[in-house]
């Protein structure tokens, strides 16, 4: 009887301690396009959320200055990255420029985690070969540029082959944030699409209210801090 408690209580310790590792490996965290303050940022701390994401470009093809003035004051606050919402019809790489260019005049050399924003097909063309190409060609902008840390694919599964066929694989060296509002933190209803395995995050509420702001929430599922800033291999 003993030895059957201790097994029993062994049992409880291991399953207690795989637990914690697992919720360890989910980091809580939002997505808005208001502008934030100190005050609202202290709430938001209050809540546990640490991965907060601004929009840092915004359609029809303009950097949003809201969002980078927020990821600055966010800066020593988690996990800060900007997304970024292409016009699919203008040329990606003066896109980029314009956006590291507005990023300097509000902090110089601040070092940024960039995700590109895939999630609305209306933003893009009805071409399909077009919308590769104009992405590839976003991506090895950001790719050459020194201040951007970490590039990353928000979207979902409809909107990912919707713009860019459910056959394209160019962009699974990268890391996606994928987006499914079914109200869960977690990854278990993640199907893999476009040659991603595994995700690195998932926006999974909408428009909610969170410390007088209204935001997105979102999980990442993984320090992306500590990995590779362009490869999905280290997370798969």
């Amino acid at each position: 009887g003993i030895l059957l408690m201790k097994s029993f209580s062994l049992v409880k310790v291991i399953l207690l301690i795989l637990s914690a590792l697992a919720l360890a490996e989910e980091i809580p965290g939002f997505d808005t396009v208001m502008p934030v303050t100190e005050a609202v940022l202290d709430c938001i701390e209050q809540t546990g959320r640490r991965t907060l994401l601004f929009r840092g470009f915004m359609f029809p093809g303009k950097p949003d200055m809201v969002g980078i003035k927020n990821a600055k004051l966010a800066n020593t606050r988690g996990i800060v990255g900007l997304y970024f919402s292409p016009n699919a019809r203008l040329d990606p790489k003066k896109q980029v420029e314009e956006f590291v260019k507005a990023v300097n005049e509000i902090q110089q050399d601040m070092e940024v985690k960039v995700f590109i924003n895939t999630e609305d097909p209306k933003f893009w063309t009805n071409d399909i070969p077009a919308n590769r190409k104009f992405a590839e060609g976003l991506a090895d902008a950001m790719k050459g540029n020194d201040q951007i840390m970490l590039l990353a694919i928000m979207t979902s599964q409809k909107s990912y082959e919707t713009i860019f066929g459910s056959d394209y694989q160019g962009f699974s060296d990268m890391f996606v944030v994928y987006v499914h509002h079914d109200g869960s933190p977690h990854k278990t209803d993640f199907k893999p699409f476009g040659g991603w395995k595994k995700p690195v995050g998932k926006q999974y509420s909408p428009n909610q209210q969170l410390c007088g702001i209204v935001a997105n929430l979102d999980t990442v599922f993984t320090d992306i801090t500590r990995q590779n800033p362009i490869s999905m291999n280290s997370i798969i």
